[in-house]
């Protein structure tokens, strides 16, 4: 490949439908950024489900899968190890279809299967988006998985140093070798649209998060049911009640908490809608404890909006994409318990300047570290290291140093 605009496939990561004006998550976002923003110098080709609207209108090319999103499915019963096979089918047909310069894929459990990742016709870059915390008995597979990729001519990326380096130590754990199993990292935010003007706050407070206890946005509830006669309210943006049957029942008790004096719940509302919300939101609320990156902070941070995130040992993938000074953590290792967790959320609100020259200086921070044209230099970063490691340019070593 000697031309510098490549032919691209980029696949979603296939656990909901892609939708029109609205994103169902976070790795949802990303892949269609991925197609979005490499579309304005590549000729790129966007893979989704075959319940997904065509988004051809957005710059690119669709191709769809022979299956509906697999979450829904999953719930209705269907086995994730048949799914996968069918997916894997409909990957060989549409490469041989697109015939793409390189692939980008979100999972790699869909390549457990023997001869999966050995027969792919093209360079390839997998994306892990999650963290070991959450991969259960398939995080015993990432290390095999790692070399296989690697070993293969492709390259396994994370979506931000603190992943790299947690699946680092977790491989060496699980293996007995003290070595590096993943070798790059390729940060996933970025500014869509970059505001006009910025505007003084309206004493609220935001959370953009789907409804399971892995992103458990009632931790925010939490935080303004303890204390009450404060002057913040709390606008809660949250969609998937069906992603996990146990947590959907806690959404009523949760809202009613609120009992529509403090709390503001949205379900299911267009990205739109929810960044016009932004621009007045006097703080962010990162309710996950252990994130591998990080949207919704970066995009409130567009508008000014500084970032408050329970973070164990006072340590976040959020870090990576705040402004210093603007991502406020509590410290969950050491203020244990949702009394003290409470009276800390509310000490860290009393200390931050809210002015608008500071919410100013943070979206001009975040716009120019987190621009499209960025976003787009990061991933042809991953893409040339791909194709120069399937042309067998590259090694373990030579890899690292390429990426650093």
């Amino acid at each position: 490949m000697t031309s510098s605009k490549y032919k691209i496939a980029v696949f979603d990561g296939m656990a909901q439908a892609q939708k029109l004006n609205s994103y169902v998550g976070g790795m949802e976002m990303v892949s269609r950024c991925q197609a979005r923003y490499l579309s304005e110098k590549h000729d790129v080709t966007f893979v989704v489900t075959q319940d997904s609207d065509d988004l051809s209108e957005e710059g690119y090319n669709v191709e769809f899968t022979t299956q509906r999103g697999k979450y829904p499915l999953r719930y209705e019963g269907i086995n994730t190890r048949g799914y996968n096979r069918i997916f894997y089918d409909d990957i060989h047909r549409i490469l041989d279809k697109v015939e793409p310069d390189v692939a980008i894929f979100q999972r790699v459990y869909p390549f457990n299967g023997k001869g999966r990742i050995e027969n792919l016709p093209c360079a390839s870059v997998f994306f892990e988006h999650s963290l070991p915390e959450y991969l259960g008995q398939n995080m015993l597979n990432i290390p095999k998985l790692a070399d296989r990729i690697h070993d293969n001519g492709h390259v396994f990326t994370c979506v931000s140093k603190t992943a790299t380096d947690r699946y680092n130590v977790k491989c060496s754990k699980l293996t007995g070798e003290d070595r590096a199993f993943i070798y790059h990292f390729t940060p996933i935010q970025v500014v869509k649209s970059v505001p006009e003007d910025i505007l003084e706050h309206d004493n609220y407070g935001i959370v953009i998060s789907r409804w399971c206890p892995l992103k458990n946005p009632g931790k925010a509830i939490d935080m303004f049911q303890y204390r009450k006669n404060h002057k913040y309210g709390l606008k809660l943006f949250t969609s998937q009640l069906q992603t996990d049957p146990t947590y959907e029942k806690k959404f009523p008790k949760y809202v009613g908490k609120g009992a529509s004096t403090y709390l503001d719940v949205s379900l299911d509302k267009e990205h739109a809608e929810i960044m016009e919300a932004c621009k007045r939101a006097t703080f962010h609320i990162t309710t996950c404890q252990y994130e591998s990156s990080g949207i919704a902070s970066l995009e409130a941070a567009t508008y000014g909006v500084p970032n408050i995130v329970f973070a164990p040992k006072g340590e976040h993938a959020t870090s990576h994409h705040m402004m210093p000074g603007h991502n406020h953590m509590i410290n969950t290792t050491e203020v244990r318990g949702l009394k003290n967790q409470t009276q800390e959320f509310w000490d860290i609100i009393q200390g931050i300047d809210f002015s608008l020259e500071n919410r100013k200086k943070l979206s001009q921070w975040t716009c120019e570290n987190f621009s499209p044209e960025k976003f787009v230099e990061r991933h042809e970063s991953v893409i040339r290291a791909a194709l120069l490691h399937y042309d067998g340019l590259g090694s373990k070593s030579t890899i690292s140093e390429f990426m650093e």
